[in-house]
């Protein structure tokens, strides 16, 4: 039987988000070690804090050489996770913040190299789930109306239903009635609303719990990128 989960902020191949993120270099020098693709002398251990204060000094250094070789594991290690815990039937809710910097999304559209946008499509069909749907965060050419809605220009979703997504929204979207899926949280949730709110955006930051009972935050960041899947679906909040 096939499962729904959630995820968001991949953030594919953005050096900042590696320091932003610290926790991110952990679990790539552990990916690394444990697949046996780069080797030294030592126990995992070291390897693995080797590996960590080795790319932690490139990324103080801007050696772009090392942080290359870092992003390629990083993007490489979200992939696997994603893959372990996704199977291909299964739907993935994608919400927002695919990919950055050097993979382009910090550009406007029409200004990206084609190499770019070749690469981002590659990342994303490596992904084994075939239904996944994506809600745009503030990194995926997603713009802002007058109005303060949100919208996606034509060849922007078609850009992002090549890289595997078969739906692309915007906007918040409501699925199953009550579950509120949006990029950033939705910070004007009344405590009474029957209304629940998964959202991603805020990363690790300390300032948002995880869960309340209106609230999931989803964000890889939180959950070392195991999806997440909800296993509510089936309470009826009107009952």
């Amino acid at each position: 039987m096939s499962k729904t989960y959630f995820s968001s902020d991949f953030h594919f191949h953005h050096p900042n988000i590696l320091k932003y993120e610290p926790r991110r270099v952990q679990l790539t020098a552990e990916y690394i070690v444990n697949n046996n693709l780069i080797m030294f002398d030592c126990s995992k251990k070291e390897m693995i804090d080797i590996l960590v204060e080795t790319y932690t000094r490139a990324l103080l250094d801007n050696d772009k050489e090392l942080i290359e070789q870092c992003l390629k594991f990083h993007d490489d290690m979200i992939i696997n996770t994603i893959n372990k815990k996704v199977k291909e039937n299964d739907t993935l809710y994608f919400l927002g913040d695919f990919a950055y910097c050097q993979y382009g999304c910090g550009t406007k559209f029409d200004k990206v190299k084609t190499e770019i946008k070749e690469a981002i499509i590659e990342l994303g069909n490596r992904i084994k789930c075939k239904n996944k749907i994506m809600i745009c965060g503030n990194h995926d050419w997603r713009y802002t109306s007058n109005d303060g809605t949100h919208f996606i220009p034509d060849e922007v979703k078609d850009f992002w239903h090549k890289v595997g997504f078969k739906e692309v929204y915007p906007n918040p979207i409501l699925l199953k009635e009550w579950f509120l899926l949006s990029h950033e949280p939705v910070s004007y949730m009344n405590p009474n609303a029957v209304f629940f709110n998964i959202a991603g955006h805020v990363h690790s930051n300390s300032m948002y719990i995880t869960e309340s009972d209106h609230h999931l935050i989803v964000c890889g960041d939180r959950f070392d990128f195991i999806p997440q899947e909800i296993k509510i679906f089936n309470i009826n909040p009107y009952s």
